[in-house]
């Protein structure tokens, strides 16, 4: 038989084709409401979402800073070129220093300037001139002349 002959039997429902998986079990009647529950693969049991462990995302961004809290003094030695790594056993604990790649010390660098910066915006002369004008535009037509001068006066120390 060649393959064109196997694959048009098994679109035909032939022999070598798999069954579908369907619940033929099921669980105990609920003594709540006496429903009984299919146990194994059905249609119903996706067993969750793909890649989610079941966690609320907010519990694993708490989880990730905690995380990235408790571990943030081997970041810092990690940046500085050394690790210091305590081993015990039984009671003696011992010291002892790692030197630290190249390429993991600028990973440790740059992830200290994302989380202890945070993300630069860049924002060009013309952009703050603009918003100054702006600003200044809102100052005149809601104030008087008087206070108009005045909160420009108070303001021009700060410009400059």
């Amino acid at each position: 038989m060649n393959r064109k002959e196997i694959s048009a039997r098994n679109r035909l429902g032939g022999e070598g084709r798999t069954a579908k998986k369907t619940a033929n079990k099921t669980a105990k009647p609920s003594p709540r409401s006496g429903v009984s529950l299919p146990v194994g693969a059905h249609p119903g049991n996706t067993g969750g979402k793909k890649g989610r462990s079941g966690r609320l995302p907010s519990m694993i961004r708490d989880l990730a800073r905690e995380g990235f809290a408790d571990n943030l003094d081997t970041l810092i030695q990690m940046a500085d070129g050394h690790v210091v790594r305590r081993v015990r056993v039984g009671d003696a604990e011992t010291e002892s220093v790692v030197n630290v790649e190249v390429s993991d010390r600028l990973r440790a660098i740059d992830l200290l300037g994302k989380y202890g910066l945070g993300t630069v915006r860049e924002v060009s002369i013309e952009d703050v001139r603009e918003r100054v004008h702006r600003t200044l535009d809102v100052v005149q037509e809601r104030t008087s002349p008087d206070q108009c001068a005045a909160i420009i006066e108070a303001i021009r120390p700060i410009w400059r």
